[in-house]
């Protein structure tokens, strides 16, 4: 079948649905299906299967890179990316004679563009649920198909929206395996100190890394002698630079900016331990990388983190810096704790298998694609 994959930000940078929408066309593709990505214009996403296509809605003037900006300018760029994608749409429908037998959306924004291009060509579309809003579980119901990548929003859309989306998680890659060798990079960043702490996230408000900040302050300050490592980008980079630069913190916390998927296994494996003190996750996918490669967690009780990780570490209330340190420190200084974590951080990660789930995505959209209308 002929399958679009939609999303404005897969072509734009890295992050958990980004990495989500790459894995499932390519894997699609590797099952025999014909299958392209529709994104805004880039330098992402890299690497794909040469048999997958990629079309591009062009920039906007001014267009920042990040979902987050001031409310004008958001809703602006945001109306004129439909806009433009919804043209889009129908100038392959119509004058390259492209019909795709289901689209797949990730997003509000490109789900209302998808319900009109449905009530005119009767092409459905799937909504893979990547994070529960109000809005999107509104929007969601529309579609053809709804898929929900923790049980969390589920329950959360069931609960509040009255239907019940169904349960599908991410995958995990096979390069996330503890059988990697990490040594070369740990010695490249262990310096004089005697653990190396990892975080890995797009740099915005959602993920808090001012709390690992404080956190890193408030253990250096009991003379424990970490590293720490935040892998990514985002629209707070800068800022949280700055930050680190403040609390005079650059000798402990190194930001490293984005960090190729395929190096990422390398950092993993180089680490002690995974910290994220996150505000809101759907599902929490660098989560599963970094138990996939044998690494405890620490983070927050925040939306589905407790479900993903389980017992695989210690989660503490967000923003909660004195139960950040703590977890940390009794994680990395009890060994019985820490090997325990960590047999449960691999035995969780064997459950997400893609072998197994794209079976079920793609059983999805092969329903989904049965119901197209013309």
């Amino acid at each position: 079948m002929k399958i679009l994959f939609f999303h404005r930000w897969v072509g734009v940078h890295l992050g958990g649905t980004e990495t989500h929408v790459r894995e499932l066309a390519e894997l699609l593709c590797q099952r025999g299906h014909k299958v392209s990505i529709l994104t805004r214009e880039g330098e992402y996403p890299k690497n794909l299967d040469e048999k997958i296509k990629i079309y591009r809605i062009s920039k906007n003037i001014l267009e920042s890179d990040h979902s987050y900006e001031s409310a004008l300018p958001l809703y602006f760029h945001t109306g004129l990316f439909m806009l433009k994608s919804f043209l889009y749409l129908f100038y392959l429908r119509f004058i390259r004679g492209e019909k795709f037998d289901v689209i797949s959306v990730h997003f509000a924004t490109e789900s209302l563009v998808c319900r009109i291009f449905r009530f005119i060509t009767g092409t459905p579309y799937v909504f893979v649920l990547e994070g529960y809003t109000k809005l999107e579980a509104d929007v969601a119901k529309s579609a053809n198909a709804v898929i929900a990548i923790s049980r969390h929003e589920v329950d959360e859309t069931l609960k509040r929206h009255g239907y019940e989306p169904l349960y599908i998680p991410k995958g995990r890659q096979k390069i996330f395996n503890a059988s990697v060798d990490g040594s070369q990079m740990r010695q490249k960043f262990l310096g004089d100190a005697d653990k190396i702490i990892i975080a890995v996230g797009r740099i915005e408000p959602r993920k808090d890394y001012p709390s690992l900040i404080l956190t890193a302050e408030r253990l250096k300050r009991k003379g424990k002698k970490y590293r720490w490592l935040i892998a990514g980008d985002g629209i707070d980079f800068q800022k949280i630079r700055k930050q680190i630069d403040d609390r005079a913190m650059t000798e402990e916390i190194l930001m490293l900016g984005p960090v190729n998927n395929a190096d990422l296994p390398f950092f993993y494996r180089a680490a002690d331990l995974f910290f994220l003190p996150t505000l809101y996750e759907g599902f929490g996918y660098v989560f599963v990388e970094a138990m996939a490669c044998g690494l405890p967690v620490v983070s927050t009780t925040a939306g589905s983190v407790p479900e993903v990780v389980g017992e695989a570490g210690i989660l503490v209330e967000p923003k909660d810096i004195d139960g950040f340190a703590y977890a940390i420190e009794t994680l990395l200084e009890q060994n019985s704790i820490y090997n325990s974590a960590r047999s449960k951080a691999l035995e969780i990660a064997s459950f997400y298998d893609w072998d197994r789930l794209i079976l079920e995505y793609e059983k999805v959209y092969l329903e989904a694609g049965n119901k197209k209308d013309d």
